[in-house]
Order: C-alpha cells, then sequence, then structure tokens
C-alpha cells in the first residue's frame, strides 16, 4: 500500500474494529466505542462506506444486526496510518478506552499481522504484466467492479513489489500494447490519496480505471 496521509477518522474505526476482536462486530457496538460526544454516528457514515469501497471492511448486512469484520486491506491500513508521521487527532482528551486498544494493537505479535512487508520485486515488464492481471482479475471478481478496476486499488495491492515509476511505466506498456485501457473518470470519493495513486498519461491527463482488452 502506498503511504499517503490516510484521514484520522478512518484509522479511529479500523483500530476500534480491531479491539473489539475484527470479526462479526455489531456495527452499532463499533461505531459507538471511539465515538465523540459532539458526534453523531450518521457523521461517521462517509467514513464507513469509504472504508467498506476500499476492500478495508466488510459489511454483513444479511441479518437484523448488521456484522463489520476487519479485512487485510483494512489492517494494512491501519498499519501504515499509526506510523504515518503525520497523523494528527483532534481534542485535548484522549479515551482510556483509545489507548487500550492503541496498546494493543502495538502489543500484538509486535504488529506482524502476516502482511507480507518484503514481497519480492518484480524485476522485468513480463512479471509485472502476469501480477498486473492476477490482481485485476481478483479484484474484479471479489468487488463486482464491472470491468472497470480502480486503479489505485491495483497499486495498492502490488505494494512495494514494484517502484512507483515503473509501476506508471509499465501500465502505461500494458496499454501501448492493447492488453489495458485506461479511463478517465474520478474515484469515488475524490479523495487526494486514492487520485494520486491513480495514474497521469502524458498527453491525456488523469487515468483512474483500468479495463481489460484482451479475452
Amino acid at each position: 500500500m502506498s503511504k499517503t496521509n490516510i484521514p484520522s477518522d478512518q484509522i479511529r474505526l479500523l483500530l476500534a474494529l480491531f479491539h473489539l476482536g475484527e470479526h462479526n462486530i455489531s456495527k452499532s457496538q463499533w461505531l459507538n466505542l471511539f465515538k465523540r460526544k459532539s458526534e453523531k454516528i450518521k457523521d461517521m457514515q462517509p467514513s464507513v462506506t469509504s472504508l467498506e469501497q476500499e476492500g478495508a471492511i466488510k459489511i454483513d448486512a444479511s441479518k437484523s444486526i448488521q456484522k463489520v469484520s476487519l479485512l487485510l486491506e483494512g489492517k494494512t491500513k491501519l498499519r501504515d496510518g499509526l506510523i504515518n508521521n503525520q497523523l494528527f487527532f483532534s481534542g485535548n482528551v484522549v479515551s482510556t478506552k483509545f489507548v487500550k486498544a492503541l496498546l494493543q494493537w502495538m502489543q500484538s505479535e509486535n504488529m506482524k499481522i502476516n502482511i507480507p512487508t518484503d514481497a519480492p520485486k518484480l524485476n522485468s515488464y513480463a512479471e509485472f504484466k502476469q501480477r498486473i492481471m492476477q490482481i485485476y482479475e481478483k479484484l474484479n471478481s471479489d468487488y463486482k467492479f464491472g470491468d472497470l478496476v480502480p486503479i489505485y486499488r491495483i497499486r495498492r495491492q502490488i505494494g512495494e513489489a514494484v517502484e512507483r515509476h515503473k509501476f506508471d511505466e509499465w501500465l502505461l506498456e500494458m496499454q501501448a500494447d492493447d492488453i489495458l485501457q485506461l479511463l478517465e473518470g474520478s474515484v469515488e470519493d475524490s479523495a487526494s490519496d486514492k487520485l494520486a495513486d491513480s495514474i497521469r498519461t502524458p498527453l491525456s491527463g488523469l487515468r483512474c480505471y483500468a479495463r481489460k482488452l484482451q479475452p
């Protein structure tokens, strides 16, 4: 995942979900854990929606009480957010529950959460092309993107296996080879970090989505 700034409200929600046990947590219990006195549940919904759309959490609405689970993408996002030196929480008082949750995170297996921080490097265009299509197909299938997969999701999935400038260069090469078409538009909430993790083409500007051309 790209180490861009992650909104503190999202970090707060992810930390709360981690503290509650990660899986099948009551949505109301989750949202109320770190809710500020002046805050209403509806105020938190945009952050909840963004986290769900990014694949950080999964909400099961099939039962009378909605259940929320923390996914691997969410753990990665939480880790990157907590170690980012730009992270800032407003206010003068920190709740004991928040501190306990943060300590729990820090103490959990030395923050080893089965995330491959040393992913094998992709050293050739052929390797990159194969990996990109694997990621594309999985994201398209898992999240029903309808063959329009957000480029920022692909970049974050491939992580540090390829340098940022090589990702841009090789993704553009895949377009030149008629493997992917890179399409304009914007991300679902116009978040600056997601736009930054999209791609800019030399002639056509910002491209936010990829569509497979070859069968």
